[in-house]
């Protein structure tokens, strides 16, 4: 069991300004760090390297499918490991992964804080969907026309009642922090600096840090 004062739970949603976050908080890991906020970096490691988010970490539990194996003892371990030598009071994981996590009940198995905090944005559905396919077709090439690819979408990614409540349940005294990634909201019109307001930081950002 890993225990920290305060676990911070990023868990996205997708199209959401999350990328940005996470470079941000990626570039500034050793300035979180002197806040007393870890943002570790073991979660993050993949086989390409250094990634900016804690994807790795959904992945393995979820493949893990609720037993102890080897991945999850290692991943768990790094985390320990570097709150241990940070001694850093506030623990915080990111990744919109979280958002489609099969069991995450485990998070709460392996993880304590005496305050739990779970931040999350939300988009339009419609909106997101959207999004969604823009970045499928420019970026990953998929031909799919817009109906066909809507078919095989996994509804349960629009279900957000459903996605909040679970989160709720597992942890049911932790602060629910609910954003809309809406035109002319904070959260659309500067992500960082709305995330960083959420976790208690009142940095001065530049500019190039609004990149969404």
């Amino acid at each position: 069991m890993i225990q920290a004062k305060t676990l911070i739970l990023h868990i996205g949603s997708w199209k959401t300004g999350t990328t940005s976050i996470q470079a941000f908080l990626s570039r500034n890991a050793e300035r979180l760090r002197a806040e007393g906020i870890l943002y570790p970096r073991s979660t993050r490691r993949s086989e390409a390297g250094l990634d900016t988010a804690h994807h790795r970490l959904r992945a393995v539990l979820d493949e893990a499918d609720g037993r102890v194996t080897r991945g999850v003892a290692e991943v768990l371990d790094g985390i320990a490991r570097e709150l241990r030598q940070s001694r850093c009071e506030t623990l915080l994981l990111s990744s919109e992964t979280f958002m489609g996590f099969r069991r995450p009940e485990t998070l709460a198995r392996y993880f304590s804080a005496d305050r739990v905090i779970v931040l999350a944005s939300l988009r339009h559905q419609a909106e997101f969907l959207n999004a969604m396919y823009y970045t499928e077709v420019c970026h990953l090439k998929v031909i799919d026309q817009p109906m066909e690819y809507l078919s095989g979408f996994d509804r349960r990614k629009l279900n957000y009642l459903f996605t909040l409540d679970r989160w709720a349940k597992i942890w049911p005294n932790a602060e629910m922090r609910i954003s809309l990634f809406d035109r002319d909201t904070p959260a659309r019109a500067f992500p960082v600096q709305h995330f960083l307001g959420q976790i208690g930081l009142d940095w001065e950002l530049a500019p190039e840090d609004n990149v969404v």
